[in-house]
């Protein structure tokens, strides 16, 4: 009947962001979905937040999910982002 490895299930489980790439005046960002579930882009200033969204709502596809953040134009200014699951 086969093992299941639980440690894979629960890495691939949670959500990632796989890459950010900036081409242009955007960022491009990409993670891995499951198909059915529903993900929030967040972004803050600071690890420590206060964290706003940047995208809501994402369909989850069971592909790898491309989506365009405008970048920052001030060089100083930093962002991070958080991907979460939606409940």
């Amino acid at each position: 009947h086969g093992r299941i490895n639980a440690a894979r299930a629960v890495t691939n489980a949670l959500p990632r962001i796989h890459s950010v790439q900036s081409i242009g005046g955007d960022l491009i960002i990409r993670f891995g979905s499951v198909n059915g579930w529903a993900y929030d882009l967040d972004r803050a200033s600071g690890l420590d937040g206060p964290w706003s969204p940047a995208q809501s709502n994402i369909a989850g596809t069971g592909d790898v999910i491309v989506l365009s953040e405008p970048r920052s134009s001030a060089p100083a200014i930093r962002r991070f982002y958080r991907l979460s699951l939606q409940p």
